[in-house]
């Protein structure tokens, strides 16, 4: 059943005529692409009360009326992404996010909390009875987190934010994973939903890095200053990782939904918006989830041969434009030529983390590190105190943070998913996979893995590549 064709899907009884069409409405792609818009013009204009009191109604709509959880996804996917510069809660003190705007802000937050409450108590039933494979993982590496720095001397005195901490991380993994996973109709939910997700997303992403490039004076003399590509939610190497992890949305796209051309042209500008982004690990990890994907396409495509022709012109067109553009482009991107493959001090980060990891071996030295520290990009303290410094890569802060513990439970939760991805496996699963894989490989040189905003996606995909009906 295509996605357009659900709005021929009979609505539930007792549902009002408006409410029945919004409900259709929600299942499509327009929807998503609606949602996202909205992330955009917050991201671009600084309109942030007012996309998120959109957001926050649009959730307390769907709790209340919806017919289930699934239109919530591009929500909560949109949130992470949509604070614009001039509101950056790590680098502006009076951004919208602290003194009494903030206030008005935590309070739409307040709201989406209840209203998934009110959702999860009154469809209890729903939740009880289900599978739920990656939920012991999930919480057996909660957990770690939770006793990471125990036992370390002075714990103390960041014992309290260091809790806060690892329980925003440890939900980060589970809380929607397990919201989603009982809380949307699978039996009817679209195969294709989350791909569009994806798709849409990855347009938002790659126009907020153009924007950036037009509004920030990113390119001077000619050259790339990567030191001025950062957003309201991120810095470059932040706005790469995310749009690496929507490539494989756009191939899905093209293999399975007959969008030959918009996927496979899609996946490509995202590979082109990646190397805008200018971070290093984001470009070569792009470049390897770009080729698997066109891989995946062409082994699942019922469309093979046009996939083929859209797959090479799609890499001879990249490869003409850098061998006809090659003096400029080597100009443009000098800056991270320059860089190489400069370590950028993380060899010395991944050596203080491994000597808190010997100091504490069991359950490591809390994640906020009393002794030596890892460089962190924040200029307000208040933030800076609730978001502590991490160590660029997901071992080394597991080591340092959490101990064998903590690297032990990542290891089970990580093999649960592995095993998920393939049992039973898909075109649906592995493209997700690889967008999981983006993000693993991401990790291991930086800290997307711990900056709750991937997470929340990542949590999604899996629900969603778990229980999606082949």
């Amino acid at each position: 059943m295509a996605l357009a064709d659900v709005a021929t899907v009979s609505p539930a009884p007792g549902k009002s005529p408006l409410v029945q069409r919004l409900n259709r409405f929600m299942e499509k792609p327009q929807y998503i692409a609606f949602v996202c818009l909205f992330a955009l013009i917050s991201n671009t204009l600084a309109a942030e009360p007012m996309v998120y009191t959109i957001y926050a109604l649009l959730t307390a709509y769907v709790c209340i009326h919806g017919s289930d959880l699934l239109p919530l996804m591009p929500v909560f996917a949109c949130c992470y992404i949509a604070p614009s510069v001039h509101n950056n809660p790590g680098r502006n003190e009076v951004s919208v996010f602290a003194g009494s705007s903030g206030v008005y802000m935590a309070v739409l937050g307040g709201i989406i909390a209840a209203a998934c409450i009110y959702r999860l108590v009154r469809d209890r039933k729903k939740y009880f009875g289900r599978k739920y494979r990656l939920l012991p993982g999930m919480l057996l590496l909660s957990a770690a987190y939770l006793l990471g720095g125990i036992g370390i001397p002075d714990y103390w005195e960041n014992g309290a934010s260091n809790l806060l901490f690892a329980f925003l991380q440890g939900a980060s993994i589970w809380v929607l994973y397990l919201l989603f996973s009982g809380g949307v109709d699978w039996k009817k939910a679209e195969r294709s939903y989350f791909a569009w997700l994806g798709f849409f997303l990855g347009f938002v992403l790659l126009l907020e890095i153009l924007w950036i490039y037009v509004s920030q004076g990113v390119i001077e003399n000619g050259v790339i200053l990567r030191d001025r590509i950062y957003t309201g939610w991120g810095i470059h190497n932040n706005l790469g990782a995310m749009l690496v992890m929507m490539i494989p949305f756009a191939f899905y796209l093209a293999t399975k939904e007959g969008k030959v051309w918009l996927g496979t042209v899609s996946g490509s500008l995202f590979l082109v918006g990646v190397f805008l982004s200018s971070s290093r690990n984001a470009i070569l990890t792009g470049c390897g989830i770009y080729f698997i994907c066109i891989v995946l396409m062409l082994y699942y495509a019922s469309e093979r041969r046009k996939c083929t022709i859209a797959a090479l012109l799609c890499m001879g067109a990249g490869a003409l434009g850098v061998i006809l553009l090659s003096p400029k482009l080597l100009v443009l991107f000098s800056d991270i030529l320059a860089l190489g493959f400069d370590p950028n001090s993380r060899d010395g980060m991944y050596v203080h983390g491994m000597e808190m990891f010997l100091r504490y071996p069991i359950f490591g030295c809390s994640f906020f590190s009393p002794d030596l520290t890892p460089w962190g990009w924040s200029t307000v303290e208040a933030f800076a105190g609730f978001f502590p410094p991490r160590w660029h890569n997901t071992l080394v802060q597991l080591l340092a943070s959490c101990g064998v513990v903590g690297t032990v439970a990542y290891g089970i939760h990580r093999v649960e998913t592995v095993v998920m991805l393939f049992k039973n496996r898909s075109a649906e699963k592995l493209f997700i996979g690889c967008s999981v894989l983006a993000l693993i490989i991401c990790s291991l040189f930086d800290c997307h893995f711990f900056n709750v905003g991937p997470t929340l996606f990542y949590a999604m995909a899996l629900a969603f590549a778990e229980n999606v009906q082949k």
